[in-house]
């Protein structure tokens, strides 16, 4: 972050072709308490993304924004709510899984989404469970499996 600190991070993606105001969208990771983090005046435009940290250190003005709590590696509950629901918009729950160090962790948007093997050389390995990985799925270089 701009403090140097390797924080956790959450990007906030805006699908659509209108503009969203954040003023009162909610960020939690916990389910008792929805409003744990509320987004400060904040204008997101369509197809924009907005990187949030999750560091703990509670900052909503101008700058970059930080929620005033950290994710943690082994996985918990988090959520976006927005101001006037109760549902979430969008939740990893009952917790998003174990996370590795310097990898992100995300879902896929849909039509929204990047074709990035239409830009780049990459391999992309999307197993049906944990169980099954092969042994060397985190291989560098080529295709591993």
């Amino acid at each position: 972050d701009e403090d140097g600190d390797s924080s956790d991070w959450i990007e906030i993606h805006n699908p659509t072709t209108q503009a969203v105001d954040l003023s009162g969208w909610r960020l939690t990771d916990d389910p008792a308490a929805p409003g744990k983090w509320t987004f400060p005046t904040r204008t997101l435009g369509p197809g924009e993304f907005l990187l949030v940290w999750a560091s703990g250190k509670d900052r909503r003005a101008a700058g970059p924004l930080h929620t005033n709590f950290r994710l943690d590696a082994l996985g918990e509950y988090l959520a976006l709510r927005s101001p006037a629901s109760a549902i979430p918009t969008s939740e990893f729950a009952p917790r998003f899984p174990v996370q590795e160090t310097d990898i992100s962790y995300g879902t896929p948007s849909g039509a929204n989404t990047i074709d990035l093997l239409a830009k780049a050389p990459v391999w992309m390995l999307i197993p049906t469970s944990a169980d099954a990985l092969p042994s060397n799925w985190a291989a560098p270089g080529p295709n591993p499996g």
